[in-house]
């Protein structure tokens, strides 16, 4: 390919670690193109290349980071740096090119954009284009790859797809719609082909949230209160489900809500909080920040976004308030709060693990192997698990167009996903089993001294 420039963009919310990943693309691109090639990136995602910028400023923002990143104290500063240096976007392709243009024709909309894209493309002599995100990310990346596909020419960019997402929804593994050949970088395990056994992001987010739960919880007990934790994941619940590495202190969690649970029953959450504050005068209870109603709506939205995801916040809230109620009623004195870690679970660096380091940076270096080495495109750069190997992974390959799109998007394992009986009340909680899968992502938590449980002395 005669084309020797990069073009680097990052999707949906920034992580901990999507720097690691973004320098991954570019030191990879720096040894792989033996530093002859110019790197660019969307400042703001997608829609800052093409006058759909977060400000609404109608202007492109792209930038040349090559020069800026020669040095590699600079380098190193950039990956230890939490949140997305270049930014990021929610924009949709499609989604802003007016009526005028596309006639309503949702692919004519989506056609335009991708042509505007591509003519930064050509402007800039790009020669390869990474897009590191999660599902609404490679949506958008696949969308790209299939323009070019059916849009003949001589030469095209490359288009790989980099993972990140803190929700560890993308997919774990996909049905192999041709089991006979074995296509460069697709790693294949039982007929499937294998993606993503853990999302870059996932694991700093997860020790987060085992880390945070651990100390509010031991926090709960002391002040006798009840902290409802409201944690991010529309719809599915890993980072919630991390909260159960908390347990082995003997503090709680108490309850670990998922969406995966399906139907929350706030009632008896009620009662729970109320049976706990009779017995114990405390409790810690987890929550998805997508835990659903009877009719499988979220507890708590605020509208959706252009890719049609419900923008959500406040689960925690409403049931609070229903706890309170109940325990009003009761005439108790349960005190309920409610804590929402928000961002900071998703950036904070301070939690960084092991495994997320090496994978996040893996990821990009070797989407830079594939695009430049190996001129692949329309891919998925895949992290899969070795067997029998802790803490151990391999980086492949597999076609956006498998595993791009909501209906591929991944959720808990059923076994994961469990009731436990407390005092005739069924509480949704998450099985053992689940640490299996998890333990290799996290470090280990602080340790902290399990509750007194000593004699009194009599005053």
């Amino acid at each position: 390919m005669s084309k020797k420039n990069v073009l680097l963009c990052n999707g949906g919310g920034p992580t901990a670690v999507i720097n690691l990943t973004n320098m991954g693309v570019i030191e990879g691109v720096i040894n792989y193109g033996q530093g002859q090639r110019k790197i660019y990136a969307g400042l703001g995602g997608t829609g800052a290349l093409i006058g759909q910028h977060a400000t609404k400023d109608g202007q492109r923002h792209v930038a040349r980071l090559d020069d800026y990143l020669a040095d590699n104290y600079d380098r190193l500063l950039v990956k230890n740096t939490p949140s997305t240096w270049i930014g990021s976007g929610r924009y949709k392709l499609g989604s802003g090119v007016p009526e005028s243009i596309s006639g309503g024709d949702k692919q004519k909309a989506l056609d335009y954009d991708c042509g505007r894209v591509i003519e930064v493309c050509d402007q800039l002599d790009v020669g390869h284009v990474f897009f590191v995100g999660g599902d609404d990310t490679l949506t958008t990346l696949n969308a790209l790859a299939d323009y070019a596909e059916r849009h003949p020419r001589t030469e095209w960019p490359t288009f790989l797809s980099v993972p990140k997402t803190i929700d560890n929804d993308l997919p774990y593994g996909v049905a192999d719609p041709n089991p006979d050949e074995n296509p460069v970088g697709v790693i294949k395990r039982g007929g499937r082909i294998m993606a993503i056994d853990a999302c870059p992001g996932f694991g700093t987010a997860a020790n987060f949230i085992a880390n945070m739960v651990a100390h509010l919880a031991v926090e709960a007990r002391a002040l006798r209160r009840h902290y409802v934790i409201e944690v991010m994941g529309r719809d599915a619940g890993f980072l919630t489900a991390a909260s159960l590495a908390a347990k082995e202190f003997g503090y709680g969690p108490h309850m670990i809500a998922v969406p995966e649970h399906g139907a929350f029953d706030v009632e008896t959450f009620a009662k729970l909080v109320a049976e706990r504050q009779r017995t114990e005068g405390w409790g810690v209870y987890a929550i998805s920040e997508g835990i659903r109603d009877a009719d499988g709506k979220p507890l708590a939205a605020r509208g959706v976004d252009a890719f049609g995801n419900a923008r959500l916040g406040g689960a925690a809230d409403r049931i609070a308030d229903d706890a309170k109620a109940y325990s009003k009623e009761l005439k108790s004195k349960a005190d309920v709060r409610t804590i929402r870690p928000s961002e900071m679970h998703r950036i904070c660096s301070t939690y960084r693990t092991e495994a997320d380091t090496e994978f996040s940076y893996q990821v990009g270096y070797h989407a830079a192997y594939w695009a430049i080495e190996r001129q692949q495109t329309g891919k998925l750069v895949t992290i899969v698990r070795n067997e029998g190997r802790l803490k151990s992974w391999s980086y492949g390959l597999v076609d956006t167009k498998l595993v791009a799109g909501k209906q591929h998007k991944r959720e808990m394992d059923d076994a994961w996903v469990v009731y436990e009986d407390v005092n005739g009340l069924s509480v949704p909680t998450i099985a053992s089993s689940f640490m299996d899968y998890l333990n290799p992502l996290l470090d280990p938590i602080l340790p902290i001294a399990p509750a007194y449980s000593g004699d009194e002395v009599e005053v």
